[in-house]
């Protein structure tokens, strides 16, 4: 999952639900992020594509969990491409109570 990241070092993944200072920075940080995402979510978790709004260097996706038997609150994700077409910049921003 991670390929698609830039190796730029200004790439980062702005969770909104966490603070600045905590956002993972540099594809390192952004792998780890998401590794310990996926170990911490509970069974039968699923991201559900909702809708996309994209151009040339960018997208806006909405978007809703499943989990529990239940669909969460929609969230957006904003996502920015560099010239090799690999991302270099995520903001996620969604409501945490199913």
């Amino acid at each position: 999952m991670i390929a698609q990241f830039s190796e730029n070092e200004a790439l980062v993944w702005e969770d909104m639900t966490y603070v600045d200072e905590s956002w993972p920075r540099g594809k390192d940080q952004v792998a780890t992020y998401q590794a310990e995402s996926r170990a911490n979510a509970p069974p039968g978790f699923k991201f559900v594509l909702d809708d996309v709004a994209d151009g040339v260097n960018a997208a806006a996706l909405l978007w809703h969990c499943e989990a529990f038997g239940r669909d969460s609150p929609r969230g957006a994700s904003y996502y920015e491409v560099d010239s090799d077409g690999k991302v270099v910049y995520v903001r996620a921003c969604y409501r945490l109570g199913w």
